[in-house]
């Protein structure tokens, strides 16, 4: 099963990578990579925030419990939550910084990115909670 989910958790950073840089086509290789790098990062950090709130006021039978469902949690959601919103926010980069779009057209997109964001963190925020109570839940 560790595999399966390690594969998977890979060829979804894979993933993630690719709709980034083809995102990014008018920035030099350098930008992009220092992008790509970026984003997986903040990706990772702001999936294990998420997962932190949901777990707060869950009682694990024991640590290595939790580290594992972390684990599996930021390496499953951590590409996923990158894949919904990091190529959007990448493309409007992309376009602002080559002059595509201007700055009210580039402030506008970002708000309702940000909005969207703040929809999903709360609606995974939920999903992770109940999650971690089913696997509490079947654990005893």
């Amino acid at each position: 099963m560790t595999i399966f989910i390690t594969l998977i958790s890979i060829i979804l950073f894979i993933i993630l990578i690719a709709l980034i840089w083809n995102r990014l086509s008018d920035l030099e290789p350098n930008q992009k990579i220092l992008t790509c790098i970026a984003s997986v990062s903040i990706c990772i950090v702001f999936t294990l925030i998420i997962f932190s709130i949901s777990s707060n006021g869950i009682e694990y039978i024991n640590k290595e419990q939790k580290s594992i469902i972390t684990r599996t949690f930021v390496a499953i959601f951590a590409p996923i939550n990158g894949i919904i919103f990091i190529p959007y926010l990448a493309k409007i980069r992309s376009e602002a910084q080559c002059g595509n779009i201007d700055k009210k057209q580039t402030k506008r997109r970002l708000i309702i990115l940000l909005i969207l964001l703040i929809l999903g963190t709360i609606i995974e925020i939920n999903y992770f909670k109940s999650i971690q109570l089913g696997i509490i839940d079947y654990s005893n």
